[in-house]
């Protein structure tokens, strides 16, 4: 749900310890990235949007080989109705006999 944490976590074992790298829709993501733990083992978004949702891959690495684990984030929000600044209400006027058009803006996921 929008406004909430959100932890994607890349619990890896392996000998040599792998090296971690994780990706957003097939973009890397820099170890510096503000939401990646120290140790690359974690995602942590403190408060998730809808620009946050998206396919994340952590992938492990050593000599001996590599791993990954794809996590599909949906970012869920609650419905809002869109309105000009100021104004709760919209008047609309008709002329008998023609159409009208009343228009509802929202937005909302799902």
């Amino acid at each position: 749900m929008e406004g909430e944490e959100v932890v994607l976590d890349c619990s890896v074992d392996g000998d040599p310890k792998p090296e971690i790298e994780w990706e957003k829709n097939g973009f890397s993501l820099p170890s510096l990235f503000p939401q990646v733990s120290a140790n690359g083992r974690e995602i942590r978004i403190a408060k998730v949007t809808q620009s946050d949702a998206g396919v994340y891959v952590c992938t492990a690495t050593n000599i001996a080989g590599s791993a990954y684990r794809t996590f599909n984030l949906t970012v869920f929000s609650s419905p809002t109705i869109e309105s000009f600044p100021g104004r709760s209400e919209e008047e609309v006027v008709a002329i008998r006999g023609q159409d009208a058009r009343i228009v509802c803006r929202v937005s909302g996921n799902p």
